[in-house]
């Protein structure tokens, strides 16, 4: 999959605390973020995705606000889009890693 960004399709952000005005923008732009530093297929844990966007984009995204967006990934691209498992080397138990098949252009 290699859509262009502007070619992105838009997600329907929801829930309880969701307020348009206020978070339409900033999750969407953080989702993009998400999907470009995902887009070279590698896996990597939540505070390897922070740390990836931080260098791409100078931005901290919380783990918290990274794993919805991996969430929103699987919901908008299927479950296939987004591969999880346990990271088990050096003794390491409890700890995930995320891989993602999406590829954007920018």
């Amino acid at each position: 999959m290699t859509p262009d960004v502007a070619d992105l399709p838009l997600f329907q952000f929801g829930g309880q605390t969701f307020n348009a005005k206020l978070d339409a923008e900033r999750l969407g732009a953080q989702l993009t973020r998400v999907i470009q530093a995902m887009s070279d297929g590698k896996w990597r844990t939540l505070s390897e995705i922070q740390s990836r966007i931080l260098s791409q984009h100078s931005k901290r995204d919380p783990e918290a606000s990274l794993s919805a967006r991996l969430r929103d990934i699987r919901k908008l691209y299927g479950e296939q889009a987004m591969e999880s498992r346990r990271r088990t080397e050096d003794g390491v138990d409890g700890l995930w890693e995320y891989r993602s098949n999406v590829v954007i252009e920018t």
